[in-house]
Parts: structure tokens; sequence; C-alpha cells
């Protein structure tokens, strides 16, 4: 038999044995995110991290450690390092994808701009929350009252986007104008002009005098004027 031919078959073949299998990898990968996100009560749905199979990586000696790179809860993904402490060590890397899901508020049926907020309205469901970075509801009575800023569908998953705090003053309503200085108050009746938030410059009408002026929301129903 030729030499060469010799040389060839007395080089012994490596066995799976000799190679991290993808299946340790993985489960490294998806107990660091599981650590990462246990700690608020939602729940997660991690998909398995892909892994390459035609990569061989030498078997490690040592427990495999895991760290994330980067990802927070609700961003939808985790970049995560696998790395062997050992002899030969190596260091891969691996995206998860992290669904989540929370009992949060939803609208049981249509409400139009303007109107709001009731316990009527509302109800209760389980929802993927995962990439609403302009938050949620898990409670109803935090939007109870509040105003949809616009027509809403039945169904919707509320965040603050949709909805807005009442006004303290609404247009023609009776409103108590006072003006202030570093030695006296004085207080008379007027109507409001338009809507206005606390901290809102508005017009409002003097009563008594007819005179149109501008003051400062600072209470419900309280127009304040220099």
């Amino acid at each position: 038999m030729p030499l060469l031919a010799l040389l060839v078959l007395s080089v012994p073949a490596r066995s799976a044995d000799s190679f991290q299998s993808a299946e340790s990898i993985r489960a490294v990968v998806e107990a660091i995110v599981t650590k990462a996100l246990e700690q608020d009560g939602t729940d997660y749905r991690i998909e398995p991290a892909r892994s390459d199979n035609r990569l061989r990586l030498t078997r490690c000696e040592q427990p495999l450690d895991g760290f994330i790179l980067s990802g927070q809860r609700g961003s939808g993904y985790f970049s995560v390092g696998v790395r062997c402490p050992g002899v030969k060590p190596w260091t891969v890397y691996r995206t998860v994808r992290v669904s989540a899901y929370q009992t949060v508020v939803v609208l049981k049926e249509p409400v139009k701009q303007g109107t709001p907020i009731l316990p009527s309205n509302l109800l209760l469901e389980k929802r993927e929350i995962t990439g609403l970075h302009g938050g949620h509801f898990t409670e109803p009575a935090a939007v109870l009252g509040q105003i949809a800023r616009r027509t809403l569908p039945g169904g919707l998953l509320l965040t603050p986007d949709h909805l807005a705090m009442p006004s303290p003053v609404k247009r023609g309503q009776a409103v108590s104008i006072r003006a202030k200085s570093a030695d006296f108050e004085i207080s008379m009746p007027g109507m409001a002009l338009s809507d206005g938030q606390l901290g809102q410059r508005i017009r409002v009408k003097n009563s008594q005098s007819g005179r149109i002026v501008e003051g400062v929301v600072t209470r419900p129903g309280i127009v304040t004027i220099d």
C-alpha cells in the first residue's frame, strides 16, 4: 500500500464528544436571559437561540460562562455571549428574541374623541407588550376619567399617547379671575373663552366689566392674571 495512503488512514477522526454541543450553548444563552427577566412578574417567551451547526468548538472542560452584551426588558432582542474559560478558551455570540406578555388595560368598545374613559369601557387582557416604549396601563384606575385624544377602536391596548387629562378649565365655564400682586389679591367672576390645562395661558372674559384679559390656569376653575 502506498505510504501516503497509510498516513491518511492513520489520522484518527475526531468524535462528536470532542466538540461543544450546540444544545449546551443554547441552554446557557436562554438561562442568562431568563435570569435577567425574572424580576418584574412579566411573562416572557424566549425564542431558541440560532446556532450554526457547522461551527466546531473544542469541548470546554470548564462550565460555560454566559453574559449579556446588550438588551433590556421590552426591547425584543438580547445580544448574549457564551465563553469557555478553559485551557483552550473561545467565545461565541448569539442574538435572542424575547416576547413579553402582561395583563394590561384594553378598550372593550370604541370611544369617541373627547369622551372620558368609564369603567364600562375597559377590560383586562394578557397581551404582548414587546416594543411598547410609550408605556401601557396595568390598572383600570390609572385611566378612568382621562379623555380620548382621538376616536379609539374597541380592542385597543391603551397607552399614554391615546389619552389626555381632562382640562381643569373648559371653554364657556364660569371661573374665578384672580389678580395678585405683592400687596393685594382680588377676585372677580369670569368666563373661560377656551379650554386650559394647569399652567396654560388662556383668555377669559370679566363678567362684570365685559373686558377680555389673559391669565394662567393655576387651579381648577381659577385663572390668575398679573
